[in-house]
């Protein structure tokens, strides 16, 4: 019988101290709920600033994401930025912008075509004359240029260095491609340009030269695949769709790399001092003519 009292006494004070509880807990609540406004609004004050720095957090490390993202596609090789197989020195004057071509081909009202042409622009085509010819060698200015050894990391064993001196013989390709141009424009009118033919192999050379420029251009067109779109107009008079001229197309700043080179070209006179005279092929590739 004292054990059955002992256990109903202990179930007793079980459910007692369980009252006890819940009843601290209503006191406890109570309390907070019969707090001042001060308290309760300091307790809101701290969840507040709590859940502002947790969002201040977040959109720091969203920051920080970001800006290294943005930052990592600015190094990685593109048109813009410049690619590995650039040379290195000059991606420094690339630079992109829009340019809207010229000189199409156009039709008059009678069906005839013609070219059209810019007279505020330089003329690089047309019947030979003195003012194309100097208007091309400004074009190839800068075609060879010295590289100091400081510029030149990434040439060190691939192009050839002048000799006694700390200077690599180099330049971009694009001045080869704009001499292989100019060399098939001239080849239009053989009766003006003529080819010294200075040696029995001279003129079978020649013909040989033009074709190595002509396959030249079209590798160069393929390379950089100009994916700007072909818009055309529909020609009543000539009752045929007629490509338009004047599209806009993204381009590297061709005058800040012709810069870049024109400040580094070679100087042609210690250049004929070394070489001696040269063959007339050879100098159509170190001048640029």
């Amino acid at each position: 019988m004292f054990e059955f009292w002992k256990s109903r006494n202990f179930e007793y004070d079980q459910i007692q101290g369980q009252n006890d509880d819940e009843e601290s807990v209503k006191v406890h609540s109570n309390r907070k709920l019969n707090a001042p406004p001060g308290v309760r609004s300091g307790e809101r004050r701290r969840v507040r600033e709590l859940i502002w720095i947790a969002a201040t957090c977040i959109l720091a490390v969203y920051a920080v994401t970001l800006s290294y993202e943005l930052w990592s596609r600015s190094k990685q090789p593109s048109f813009e930025n410049g690619f590995t197989t650039d040379l290195q020195a000059a991606k420094s004057s690339i630079h992109l912008i829009n340019r809207q071509f010229s000189g199409g081909l156009m039709i008059h009202s009678n069906g005839s075509w013609y070219r059209e042409i810019d007279e505020a622009k330089l003329q690089y085509v047309g019947e030979p004359r003195r003012d194309l010819d100097d208007a091309w060698n400004e074009l190839l200015a800068g075609m060879n240029i010295d590289l100091p050894a400081n510029e030149a990391e990434d040439m060190r064993d691939k192009t050839w260095k002048w000799p006694e001196t700390e200077l690599y013989f180099t330049g971009v390709n694009v001045f080869h491609g704009l001499h292989c141009l100019n060399m098939v424009r001239k080849a239009l009118s053989p009766e003006y340009y003529v080819w010294p033919h200075q040696s029995s192999g001279a003129e079978a050379f020649a013909k040989m030269h033009i074709e190595h420029c002509i396959d030249f251009i079209r590798q160069s067109l393929q390379c950089s695949a100009d994916m700007s779109p072909m818009l055309w107009f529909w020609s009543s008079d000539h009752n045929n769709p007629i490509l338009k001229p004047d599209t806009t197309h993204t381009c590297r700043d061709w005058d800040a790399i012709h810069e870049w080179a024109k400040e580094r070209e070679i100087d042609p006179e210690a250049k004929k001092q070394f070489l001696g005279k040269a063959s007339n092929d050879h100098d159509a590739h170190v001048e640029g003519r």
